[in-house]
């Protein structure tokens, strides 16, 4: 029987492997570019996205876009605030491309998937 370190570090080893493989930069880059969520890299970071809206970081189960909004900055560790995304811009972004962008980021996420394995 696995002591709780060694259950620790494996499922630390496990959590790295999937980020490492599944959230990298250059995957959810592609994939907000082909959808049109994003044009470059400026004030909206895709990868935020992803954890605030895939990740429910939320005290509820339904919040709010402004509540959204600020989970997103929250994890923007840009130091100027005029560089920071308006929340105008923030929910002008919830739209079609942003549903596209969502749709192939969760079909990538399948495919590449083993099922078979935790890891």
């Amino acid at each position: 029987m696995k002591d709780m370190k060694s259950l620790f570090i494996e499922g630390e080893n496990c959590l790295v492997l999937w980020k490492t493989n599944l959230l990298s930069l250059g995957i959810v880059m592609e994939k907000a570019r082909n959808s049109g969520y994003v044009k470059r890299l400026r004030k909206l970071n895709p990868v935020f996205s992803i954890m605030i809206l895939f990740f429910g970081i939320s005290s509820h189960s339904k919040p709010s876009l402004e509540e959204i909004f600020r989970r997103y900055i929250d994890f923007d560790d840009t130091l100027n605030p005029k560089d920071k995304i308006k929340y105008h811009s923030f929910f002008n972004r919830f739209n079609k491309d942003m549903v596209t962008f969502l749709r192939e980021i969760l079909d990538n996420y399948i495919e590449s998937t083993d099922f078979g394995s935790l890891c």
